[in-house]
Order: C-alpha cells, then sequence, then structure tokens
C-alpha cells in the first residue's frame, strides 16, 4: 500500500481547483472546445486517483480489523491466563512472563528436578527467554534446561508451531506449547545432557563433567602409555 503525503494530497487538491475553473469558466464564457478536452481528461485523472484511493482506504479498512481482532484476541489471551496462571502470569510494558510449576525430566526410570523456569514472551516479536531458580553451571556457561543456554532455546520442530500461535495472538495455545517444549528432551541435540540434573552421577574432580564424558582419564591412560614405552627404550 502506497503511503500518501501532503504534496500528493495538495495536487489533488489542485486538480479539483482547476476542474473548478473550468466549470465556472463554461457557465460564464462558455469554454472553447480545447479547454473542454482538458476538463474531460483532468476528470479522468481524478477518477484514476480516486479509484486508487478507494482501494487503499479498503485496504487500510481490512489492516485496522485484522488490528482490531488480535487486540480482542490479546485480551482474551490474557484474561484466560491471569486465570490459569494466577500470580504467575505477569503483564510488563514490554512481555509477558509465566512462571511454570517445578518441572520434572524422566531419565532410566527416575523423575529429575529441573527446576522452576519462567518464560518471559516478548509483545513486538516473537522470542522467548527462559530464566530457572536452579541452573546448572558448568565450566563457565549456565543451563536453565538441557534445551535452553543462557536463557536461549533450541526449539526444534516446535519451533513453527510456536511461531504460529504468536502470530495469531494465541498466547493461551502458545503458553501449552512452551510446556510440552519443556517437558520434551532429545539426547541428538542438547546444550547439556539430561544427565547432568543427576545427583547420583558421579563428576571428574579434575575437568567438571560428568565421568562418563571425561576425556581425563584417557588423558592418563595415553600418558602412561607414553611413559610405559619411554622405559622400554
Amino acid at each position: 500500500m502506497k503511503v500518501r503525503n501532503r504534496n500528493y494530497i495538495s495536487t489533488i487538491r489542485k486538480k479539483f481547483e482547476q476542474l473548478e475553473d473550468y466549470k465556472k469558466s463554461y457557465v460564464k464564457n462558455r469554454t472553447p472546445f480545447t479547454q473542454l478536452g482538458e476538463a474531460t481528461s483532468l476528470i479522468r485523472e481524478l477518477e484514476f486517483e480516486l479509484n486508487q484511493i478507494r482501494g487503499e482506504l479498503v485496504s487500510l479498512h481490512n489492516v485496522c480489523s485484522g488490528i482490531d481482532n488480535r487486540l480482542a484476541t490479546l485480551e482474551e489471551s490474557e484474561k484466560r491466563l491471569a486465570e490459569k496462571f494466577g500470580d504467575k502470569f505477569i503483564v510488563n510494558d514490554n512481555n509477558y512472563k509465566i512462571t511454570y510449576p517445578e518441572l520434572y525430566l524422566e531419565r532410566n526410570g527416575r523423575k529429575l528436578l529441573i527446576g522452576v523456569i519462567t518464560v518471559s514472551i516478548y509483545k513486538h516479536y516473537f522470542s522467548l527467554e527462559f530464566s530457572s531458580n536452579t541452573p546448572k553451571l558448568q565450566n563457565g556457561s549456565r543451563y536453565e534446561h538441557p534445551h535452553i543456554s543462557h536463557g536461549s532455546p533450541c526449539l526444534g520442530a516446535f519451533n513453527t508451531f510456536m511461531r504460529r500461535a504468536y502470530q495469531q495472538a494465541d498466547l493461551v495455545t502458545l503458553s501449552d506449547l512452551i510446556w510440552e517444549f519443556l517437558n520434551s528432551y532429545n539426547e541428538s541435540s542438547t546444550f547439556l545432557k539430561l544427565s547432568y540434573w543427576d545427583d547420583q552421577i558421579r563428576y571428574c574432580e579434575g575437568c567438571g563433567y560428568l565421568e562418563e564424558d571425561c576425556e581425563c582419564r584417557e588423558d592418563e591412560e595415553d600418558d602412561f602409555e607414553d611413559e610405559e614405552d619411554g622405559d622400554l627404550i
């Protein structure tokens, strides 16, 4: 849709004034045929411009209707989320915050506590930011969830569905999808494996990683083999 500035409106107004001058001249002096031709051409120009503006007004009306519908959907979503989450749902100037119940993920038949996770849903563009009351700190990095690092998620297949719900201003569906995402685990695409949330797993005192991921022992074995080879020489 074109943006109509003041110069354009001023040009249209001048054409109408010129057409009015032709009309007065015709009534008073019986305008010559040359001026009648100019007036006819001017009328056609104005008809074209007015049809263009009429079409743009229809488009603008549709845009405004879409905005009204989105605002109505947002208002209804805010109401339903407030009913569902109570004081765990907060509306800020730039975002919505939802704090979910304690999250557990299952590993080898045992439920592991991930923590209490809060998500910030930004209002003006699709972006999610997560925080946890008990994030895992590993070698200078922070993990709120196996699929969330420093507040940024790897949404995988959830991304498409979440964006669609966001674009439709359906925050209720979006909140459900976020909870479903938090309850999911795919070991092949993690920032940090779920086993790091298992208190019964042993860590390497040297590197801080789980013993199953530790390379210190391999390095020690390599050093030991090198020493043995040296003794044989």
